[in-house]
C-alpha cells in the first residue's frame, strides 16, 4: 500500500489523500513518527481535513504522546462534532493522564453520537470512575484572577484598540465570564478563554476599544467557577491625539489579507522549470511574514488549478486584500493571457482556451469577492514550449497587455510581447528574485516596490526585460508599513 501511495504522491504531490493514506498504513506497521510526518503534510495540504487531525492524535497517543494527541482530537471535533472515534480516543487519552472526569464525559458523548458502539468501552468508564472515586476528595473555591494586560491599576495611553489578558486559577470549571466596561457587559467578539499548561488554569484574551477621551474607563472582570464568583478591575485612560492617524494604524493592523500562491514546474509536455517551485516556496513565506494568509500549491493540473482559484474567491470574500501569485508557463491567445496546467498537452493551438486556465478566470473570482484591494503578480511570460508544433493563427511572445478590473493591479515579469528569463543559474527567477528583494522594504507604496523591482530586473537582464503592470487603483497599499 505504501508503495502505491509513494507512486501518487510522485504524480500529485498536493493530494492530502494519499499523505493521510500512507500515513494509516505507517501507522499500522507501528512507525508513529514517519506516520506523524504524513499526517502533518496532509494537514498542511487541507486544514479542515479532519480525519488526517484524528489520524494524527492517533499516531501520537500510540505513541505516548497523550497531551498532544488531545489537541488533535480536539480539532477533529471542532470540525466535526459526531466524530465518535476522536471522542473514544480523547477519552482514553484522559484516562492515560488521570483526568478521569473528562474521560468519563468524553464517553458519554460518545454514547449519545455512537450508542451502538459504546458498549465496549464500559470497561474503560467503569475504571475511569472507580479512579475518580480513589481520589481525595477536593476542597472547591473561588477563581483567582491576576491581570496580564493592563499591567497596572490605572493605565494612560494614547491608544484606542487593546487586547486584555488574564491568568485564571480554578480548581473546577469556568462557567461564566463577563466583561463590563462602565458597569455595561461589552460585547463578546474577539473573546477566547483557554486551557493552558501553565501555572494559569486558562487564560482569558479579549479585545477591546476605547472611544472615550481623556476620562477614566473602569473594566470589570467577573468570572465564575461552582464554588463562586469573583472580580478583577482596571482602569484605562485613553489621551487625545490625532484621530485620522490612529484610525489609519488601526485600518493597517487589522487589514486582512488571503494569498493564492502557485507554481508549476514539472509539465507532461512542455518540459520541467526550475524555478517556478522556489519561487512559489519563497513567495509563500516572504507573504506570510507580510500578514497574507497563504494557499500554496505545486505542479496543479487544470482541474485542481480551477478548484484552487474557486476556494480562493470563495474565501477572499473574508479578507480585506487578496493576491494572486504564479509562477510557471503563460500562453497568449487571441488577446488573452492563459496559464498552463501541468497536464496540458496543446497538440492545436485551438486547444488553449479548453485546456488551460484563462487569467480571466481569477480576476472575476478577485471582483466577486469585492476586496478592497486585489494584486495580480504572474511571472509567466517565458517562451511557449508549444509552438513549435503549431501551424500559429495568433502571433506574439510572452503575454498580452490586459485590463484591470476596477480596484486590481497586474503585474508582469515582462512587458508585453517580451519574454522573462527562467534564471536557472539562480535560486529564483530573476523577476521574483528582485521582487522579494523589495516587497518586505518598510514604508513603500506598491508602485514604488514595483519601479524598484522594474529597474533591477531591467539592469541584470541587460535591458532585454522590462516589467510591466496595469492597474485600476487609486489608494495606496503598503506591503510593509
Amino acid at each position: 500500500a505504501i508503495n502505491d501511495y509513494d507512486k501518487a504522491i510522485e504524480l500529485d504531490e498536493n493530494y492530502a489523500y494519499a499523505y493521510n493514506n500512507r500515513g494509516v498504513a505507517k501507522k499500522n506497521l507501528g512507525e508513529y513518527e514517519a506516520a506523524i510526518k504524513d499526517y502533518d503534510i496532509a494537514i498542511e495540504l487541507d486544514e479542515n481535513y479532519a480525519a488526517a487531525y484524528n489520524n494524527r492524535g492517533n499516531a501520537k497517543k500510540n505513541s505516548g504522546q497523550y497531551e498532544a494527541a488531545i489537541k488533535d482530537f480536539e480539532k477533529t471535533i471542532q470540525l466535526d462534532d459526531n466524530h465518535y472515534k476522536a471522542y473514544n480516543s480523547r477519552g482514553y487519552c484522559y484516562l492515560k493522564i488521570e483526568e478521569y472526569g473528562k474521560a468519563i464525559t468524553d464517553w458519554e458523548k460518545m454514547k449519545k453520537v455512537a450508542p451502538s458502539l459504546y458498549i465496549p468501552y464500559y470497561d474503560y468508564i467503569a475504571e475511569a470512575k472507580l479512579k475518580l472515586s480513589e481520589q481525595p476528595q477536593q476542597t472547591l473555591s473561588k477563581p483567582i484572577v491576576s491581570w496580564e494586560y493592563p499591567t497596572t491599576a490605572y493605565l494612560k495611553t494614547n491608544t484606542s484598540t487593546h487586547t486584555l489578558k488574564a491568568c485564571i486559577e480554578s480548581n473546577s470549571p469556568i462557567t461564566d465570564v463577563v466583561l463590563y466596561i462602565d458597569q455595561k457587559p461589552y460585547s463578546t467578539r474577539d473573546f477566547t478563554i483557554e486551557e493552558v499548561n501553565t501555572t494559569c488554569d486558562y487564560e482569558y484574551k479579549q479585545k477591546v476599544e476605547i472611544t472615550s477621551r481623556n476620562k477614566p474607563i473602569y473594566l470589570t472582570l467577573e468570572v465564575k467557577n461552582s464554588a463562586g464568583k469573583v472580580i478583577a478591575e482596571r482602569v484605562i485612560e485613553v489621551e487625545e491625539k490625532k484621530i485620522e492617524e490612529e484610525k489609519e494604524q488601526i485600518e493597517v493592523k487589522e487589514e486582512k489579507r488571503l494569498a493564492l500562491v502557485v507554481g508549476n514546474s514539472k509539465y507532461k509536455e512542455g518540459g520541467n522549470l526550475k524555478n517556478p517551485r522556489n519561487d512559489a516556496e519563497d513567495m509563500t513565506k516572504t507573504l506570510e511574514k507580510l500578514g497574507f494568509t497563504v494557499q500554496r500549491y505545486y505542479n496543479l493540473d487544470e482541474e485542481k488549478f480551477k478548484k484552487a482559484i474557486g476556494k480562493f474567491g470563495r474565501n477572499l470574500k473574508n479578507y480585506d486584500v487578496g493576491l494572486f501569485f504564479y509562477a510557471g508557463h503563460g500562453i497568449q491567445y487571441k488577446g488573452k493571457n492563459y496559464l498552463v496546467p501541468t497536464n496540458a498537452v496543446l497538440e492545436y493551438e485551438a486547444n488553449v482556451e479548453y485546456e488551460c486556465v484563462d487569467i480571466g478566470r481569477v480576476l472575476s473570482n478577485m471582483e466577486g469577492a469585492k476586496s478592497d484591494v486585489n494584486i495580480v503578480m504572474l511571472d509567466a511570460c517565458r517562451n511557449n514550449p508549444f509552438e513549435r508544433r503549431w501551424r500559429r493563427t495568433s502571433k506574439g511572445n510572452g503575454l498580452a497587455p490586459t485590463t484591470a478590473p476596477q480596484g486590481t493591479i497586474i503585474i508582469y515579469s515582462a512587458d508585453a510581447g517580451q519574454v522573462a528569463a527562467d534564471n536557472p543559474s539562480d535560486r529564483n527567477g530573476l523577476f521574483t528574485g528582485e521582487l522579494l528583494k523589495h516587497i518586505t522594504t518598510k514604508g513603500l507604496k506598491i508602485e514604488d516596490v514595483l519601479k524598484r523591482t522594474g529597474q533591477s530586473v531591467f539592469d541584470k537582464s541587460g535591458k532585454q526585460q522590462m516589467p510591466a503592470s496595469y492597474s485600476k487603483f487609486w489608494g495606496d497599499f503598503y506591503f510593509k508599513r
